[in-house]
């Protein structure tokens, strides 16, 4: 498998940092790059993991249910099952975040 894929379009860049094989199936974790101004994807839910966002570098607004969280480096939400989330950089650099998606389901 390919560590690091980028989308052509958006610009969103993740690499895989533990597959769920290395992990055993417990949980899959990656690293996101957001360019400046970027979209993640649209209001979304989940039924089978949950999300834990982390960032590194930058600001990353969090979209959780109704409401909205900037978050700073150090900073960590958790988009739980059947939580309408979404993310988005609504700022002019990039941002740098690690999301770990329990159980890992199929995401990869």
């Amino acid at each position: 498998m390919q560590r690091t894929v980028k989308n052509k379009v958006t610009g969103e860049q993740i690499t895989f940092i533990e597959t769920a094989e290395e992990t055993n199936g417990r949980y899959l974790y990656i690293e996101v790059s957001l360019p400046p101004q970027g979209d993640g994807p649209p209001l979304h839910i989940h039924d089978e993991f949950e999300e834990e966002f982390e960032v590194i570098s930058g600001r990353l607004t969090v979209t959780l249910g109704k409401e909205q969280h900037v978050l700073m480096p150090g900073d960590r939400r958790i988009a739980a099952l059947k939580t309408p989330h979404t993310f988005t950089n609504n700022h002019d650099e990039p941002v740098v975040f690690r999301v770990r998606l329990t159980p890992p389901s199929q995401f990869e």
